[in-house]
């Protein structure tokens, strides 16, 4: 027995002298190609959707690995600010924290769903059948969609606090300006700042 790739098919039918075949059975092979091509163009997308979703998994759980030290800085400077500032900088951190622990949670646990999957071995070969690369991928690499957009949700409403975190600072003069003009009046007058 002999497989076809599915890419290989539509040449397979290419092969065969068409006026031997009835009309009406010409007419079901050229929809079931039709619908073999529709098929796997959608598993084509779908590859194509859980690599983009597990290269976004990866940056995100690399990009935001040491997000406590910003939360650190950014405590370190709320002392610094006058009562009320300070009050919203600290409910801004507050919520960060809930953010990034759900949204790491829920990563992790999209990517530990992923080492569940089988994985195989595959090679690419050149034209002259030379094997060229060898690779081991999951047999079927499934995202679950609601997973995929309880993702994207989380990193909407980070993007919706950064977002909070830059106007902050932004009316705040940016965290140094703060720093400073703090530094300024806590100096006695007629000394050199």
């Amino acid at each position: 027995m002999w497989y076809l790739l599915i890419s290989e098919v539509p040449f397979l039918y290419s092969l065969f002298d068409w006026k031997l075949v009835s009309l009406e059975r010409r007419l079901q092979l050229c929809w079931a190609t039709k619908d073999q091509m529709k098929l796997a163009d959608l598993a084509h997308q779908e590859m194509q959707r859980c690599k983009t979703m597990r290269q976004a998994l990866f940056t995100f759980l690399t990009t935001f690995a040491e997000i406590d030290v910003l939360l650190q800085y950014a405590a370190v400077v709320l002392p610094t600010l006058d009562h009320k500032p300070s009050l919203a900088l600290a409910a801004l951190l507050d919520h960060s924290r809930s953010f990034f622990q759900e949204a790491t949670a829920h990563a992790l646990k999209m990517v530990h769903d992923q080492g569940a999957l089988p994985i195989v071995d595959a090679v690419k070969i050149d034209a002259d059948n030379h094997i060229i690369d060898t690779f081991s991928m999951p047999l079927l690499p499934i995202v679950s969609h609601e997973d995929s957009e309880r993702f994207f949700a989380l990193m909407g409403q980070l993007t919706a606090w950064q977002q909070g975190l830059q106007a902050f600072w932004s009316e705040q003069g940016g965290p140094r300006d703060a720093q400073r003009d703090k530094l300024k009046q806590t100096k006695t007058p007629g000394k050199p700042v």
